[in-house]
């Protein structure tokens, strides 16, 4: 991952496209439903977050899955991600005060 500085426009896009790869590595695969009010963007509140920075948050359902398959599906976002090097520090369950 770079430092570089995205518009929001562009930030969106990344993570949509982050969202969209990793549902593709799920099995079984769900379908994304959108949580509206779960979704947005806000200025970041982290300590040392720069002037004009935002907290991208996107919200879903994965829908079309059993229940007894959410902890498997949790297991391989982490997986993928990590595999792809991201670093999970956190897990959240809202985003206030996250950046």
């Amino acid at each position: 991952m770079t430092d570089t500085t995205l518009t929001q426009a562009q930030a969106d896009a990344r993570v949509q496209q982050l969202i969209r790869d990793t549902a593709g590595a799920l099995t079984p695969k769900p379908r994304l439903e959108l949580i509206p009010d779960g979704s947005g963007a806000d200025r970041c509140l982290g300590e040392d977050a720069s002037e004009g920075m935002v907290h991208i948050n996107r919200a879903y359902w994965l829908r079309d899955v059993p229940v007894s398959e959410n902890l498997n599906l949790s297991r391989q976002v982490k997986a993928y991600r990590q595999a792809q090097g991201h670093r999970i520090t956190e897990l959240f369950s809202s985003s206030a005060g996250a950046c």
